[in-house]
């Protein structure tokens, strides 16, 4: 017999567009910068959990409002529950380590390998980050390449320097600033 799984979901109007969030019962579960439809959000779902989906849309979430919050400027970090079943474990490990990254600083792929005892594995937290189901909650944006340069980032460059102004992340130099060592 499939397991069902429970998911709500709400979609916040942002300065950098919409951002639909999605959330267990254990927390949030995804982000995705825009609005996909209800089908394709519990296609997405079913797929990554293997079973059964009951999804419900929502007016508002907890991780809205908080969501709405950082970008009035009134939060720097977020106290919603996060629910990683949408992430691999090596994931999971580097995700764990990125959510310790705080509002305005910076770290490195190669950095943040190193912190999950995977030194040389900067192009696989790269794919972690890639894959990233909760942007800003557990902030990808803040991985930035060993010599500065952005990177990547799934809600692309333009999203990726549009978070590093709002938290007070200068540009140098044509590449940006990395907090190492943290």
């Amino acid at each position: 017999m499939a397991t069902t799984h429970s998911f709500r979901y709400a979609t916040l109007r942002s300065p950098l567009g919409p951002i639909t969030v999605v959330e267990s019962d254990k927390g949030v579960a995804a982000i995705d910068f825009g609005e996909p439809s209800a089908d394709a959000l519990e296609a997405r779902l079913r797929a990554a959990v293997g079973g059964e989906v009951v999804l419900q849309k929502r007016a508002r979430l907890r991780a809205t409002t908080e969501l709405a919050e950082y970008f009035r400027g009134r939060r720097h970090t977020f106290g919603v529950p996060m629910d990683l079943c949408l992430a691999g474990d090596f994931q999971r490990r580097v995700l764990r380590q990125l959510a310790t990254v705080r509002f305005g600083q910076l770290t490195t792929y190669g950095e943040l390998a190193k912190r999950v005892g995977k030194p040389g594995a900067a192009r696989a937290v790269g794919v972690a980050m890639a894959k990233n189901p909760l942007p800003i909650l557990v902030p990808c944006h803040r991985v930035v390449a060993s010599d500065g340069s952005l990177g990547g980032f799934s809600g692309g460059l333009d999203v990726k320097r549009k978070l590093h102004t709002h938290e007070g992340v200068g540009k140098l130099g044509g590449g940006w600033v990395s907090a190492r060592g943290q």
